[in-house]
Order: C-alpha cells, then structure tokens, then sequence
C-alpha cells in the first residue's frame, strides 16, 4: 500500500489535493466477483451482475506533482520517490516553451521553482535547462532541473501512470509526445 501521507493525502489534509484526484479516487471501477455471478445469485449474493460486484470501486493515489512533500515538485526525483511509495499515478503540469519545447512545471513563471525568472513562454527549452530547481534544507536533491516531457514520460514508462494537465501547451502537441 502507498504511503499516503507523503502522496499528499493525510488525515485532515484533504483540501490540500488537487480536484482532479479527489475525482480520479472516485471513479467506480469493476471489481470481479469471486464466483460467477449466477453461482453468486444462486447463493443469495446481492450486488452481483455479469461476474462483477455492482458498484464496486477501487481508491488510486495519485501523486500531486510527484511526491512533492518528500521531493522538489514537478521534478525526476519527485516521479522516482512516488514511484517508491507505491502511487498508482503521479500528475504533471506541461507548459510549452517559446521554442516549442514541453517542460514540467505547474507556474507558468520559473521564479518560485528555480534560480531564475521570467515566463515559461517567453523562455527557450534551453534557457529553462540552465536553471537549477531550488533545493530543500539540505543537499539530498541539489542539482535537480525542470524535466522535459519527454524525459518524464521516458522515466515513468512502465512503472508509473501519468495524469497529465496540460496548463500552457497545446493539447495536439501533449498527444503527440506520448
């Protein structure tokens, strides 16, 4: 099971999480029955329909991010720790570049995140390349760089699912990359 207090869904944190989690952990998902569902029916199990449990749901967690609270956001060490943790989904931001290039970063301004300023949009993928993600107290993850897209995609595959929110970048160009 995930750790989830470092995927961002402690006790009493709830209105911390994105909607889009809350909606994503809502969604009903069929579970299959352990017998048929007319051995089922036959027994006087109720809820049973086709071989599944009627309204069953399954509960993901998804990593707001990455694992932001245990790594910098929107980073490759963000990705790799809730992969550690056992999330079933990590969500990411896409902003596109003003050279067309497709990055991780949730503000459409660089200056929270790193050592530098300025719009994402009004940025080359090669300027943003240059900054350095600010580091927490400690050295554990200096050195971290805004990802590409492509670099995110590339490291979760196979291991981790993607929800992906394109912010600045056009959904043609999101689709196209993956």
């Amino acid at each position: 099971m995930a750790n989830r207090s470092a995927c961002g869904l402690e006790r009493g944190k709830l209105p911390r999480i994105a909607a889009l989690a809350l909606v994503a952990a809502l969604f009903p998902v069929a579970a299959p029955a352990r017998q048929s569902g007319v051995a089922a029916a036959n027994q006087g199990t109720s809820g049973v329909k086709n071989g599944t449990k009627s309204g069953a749901k399954k509960i993901v967690v998804i990593a707001h991010r990455g694992a932001h609270r245990e790594a910098p956001e929107n980073t490759l060490a963000s990705l790799e720790q809730a992969i550690s943790l056992g999330c079933d989904f990590v969500e990411i931001d896409v902003r596109r570049t003003k050279d067309g290039g497709l990055v991780i970063m949730h503000d459409n301004n660089v200056r929270r995140m790193t050592n530098g300023t300025g719009k994402i949009e009004d940025l080359t993928l090669a300027e943003i390349r240059r900054l350095e993600v600010k580091n927490r107290p400690g050295t554990k993850w200096a050195g971290q760089k805004v990802p590409t897209f492509d670099e995110i995609l590339e490291r979760a595959k196979g291991r981790m699912k993607i929800y992906v929110d394109h912010k600045q970048a056009p959904p043609a160009e999101v689709l196209a990359a993956i």
